[in-house]
């Protein structure tokens, strides 16, 4: 699948970061026992894991779309992958990653909004 890129204003998107904590709570996520002896991983990842299991949940409970669903995960991947370089871990299956995450996107919402990613990727967010 190709993923179109645009570039669009970004500012009204409003990323599941500060509040996951509470959804995980309203959705009675349990974290899952993972082996990394660093927290921060450990919390990256169970966010990835949240927001993908429960995406359904989260758009028929809340006000959230796919878009902010999707974009949000792409955020916490981000985050864990990004923390995996820190951390000197190598899983080249981590790489593919964000670019499923994209395709998800774009199938979703259409289009892919370079803009948002940028600030991701530039931890401007």
């Amino acid at each position: 699948m190709k993923v179109t890129l645009i570039h669009a204003q970004s500012d009204s998107m409003i990323l599941i970061i500060d509040n996951i904590n509470e959804l995980k709570c309203l959705f009675g996520f349990v974290p899952e026992e993972i082996e990394y002896d660093d927290e921060k991983l450990k919390q990256y990842s169970n966010n990835c894991t949240f927001l993908y299991n429960f995406k359904e949940q989260i758009l028929n409970r809340t006000n959230h779309t796919s878009g902010v669903v999707l974009y949000s995960l792409y955020y916490w991947q981000h985050k864990y992958i990004e923390r995996m370089h820190e951390l000197s871990y190598s899983d080249e299956s981590y790489e593919q990653w964000n670019f499923k995450t994209m395709e998800q996107i774009e199938y979703t919402c259409g289009k892919v909004d370079l803009a948002l990613l940028e600030k991701i990727e530039n931890n401007e967010i």
